[in-house]
């Protein structure tokens, strides 16, 4: 049974950069204690090197999208079923699954969620003088 944490569901994985194109996959959703099936539709790597991979997974007749980026230490993504949506985070083959409700249960949409702080001018100081270093001579 995974355990819960603080937000979402501690759960093992397999190695999802593993995963190429046309594989089938099965993810198991605990919070709606559904197991869903699925395919990848693409992998493609970043220039620094991630794996990003996409599909769908069917839910109730219907193709619901999931994106993954597996890098070197972490995995992290986003999978949607009919009921929510949720972000998975990986490392050594233990994930954590939260759902977008947990993760904005706390959440005032009302207020902007940024911070206007004021800033002293930042004042430059040059100098005229040459340093002996930049000197070119001929």
């Amino acid at each position: 049974m995974p355990e819960s944490g603080l937000k979402g569901i501690y759960l093992q994985v397999a190695d999802l950069g593993e995963l190429t194109e046309d594989d089938r996959i099965a993810f198991y959703i605990p919070q709606e204690d559904s197991h869903l099936s699925g395919y990848v539709g693409e992998t493609s790597l970043t220039e620094s090197g991630n794996k990003v991979i996409t599909g769908m997974l069917l839910d109730k007749g219907f193709e619901y999208r999931f994106v993954f980026t597996v890098g070197r230490l972490q995995t992290f993504g986003t999978l949607h079923t009919s009921k929510d949506r949720y972000q998975l985070e990986a490392r050594d083959g233990i994930a954590r699954l939260v759902s977008a409700r947990e993760i904005n249960r706390d959440l005032d949409f009302s207020k902007p969620d940024y911070i206007v702080t004021k800033k002293s001018a930042v004042e430059v100081v040059t100098s005229n003088r040459v340093s002996p270093e930049l000197v070119v001579s001929e």
